[in-house]
């Protein structure tokens, strides 16, 4: 014999008999009626919960949808100002390449704001710039003070 839900058959030939004394043969049919209706409605009960929270859940999907898209557009914005930074930072290493061949160091260009050859420029014209003293003299062209004698 087989066995079913750990009763053998005997088992249930013995409670089926037990079943059909106890309602008779005329309640055993509305009985199994009353349950597939039971069945039916409990079913269809938790169809309508599953609608319902489908539902209710579907304006919470939309939101979850379009927060995703937009961390999706700010995600590829952020690798976009990433190459942006790659390539300024591959930029700013050939400048201090470029730097250091020509004879300056970028770091002291880069601290104090100004190029090296505009610094040693303007060294030079505050050298070639006429000086000028307290005593009285004439200066000539070449920013040489002359000094002035009786007689000139």
């Amino acid at each position: 014999m087989t066995t079913i839900l750990f009763i053998s058959g005997s088992e249930v030939f013995i409670i089926l008999l037990v079943v059909l004394l106890l309602f008779g043969s005329k309640k055993i049919p509305e009985l199994a009626k009353g349950l597939g209706k039971g069945m039916k409605e409990f079913k269809r009960a938790t169809e309508d919960i599953k609608k319902e929270l489908h539902e209710s859940t579907s304006g919470i999907r939309e939101s979850a949808n379009e927060i995703r898209k937009d961390l999706y557009e700010v995600r590829e914005k952020l690798e976009d100002t990433s190459e942006i930074r790659e390539n300024t930072d591959e930029i700013r290493r050939e400048i201090s390449d470029v730097k250091e061949k020509v004879g300056g160091t970028p770091e002291n260009t880069e601290t104090t704001g100004g190029t090296e050859e505009s610094k040693s420029s303007a060294k030079d014209r505050s050298q070639d710039a006429p000086k000028t003293d307290e005593t009285p003299g004439k200066t000539e062209k070449d920013g040489n003070q002359v000094k002035d004698t009786p007689g000139n």
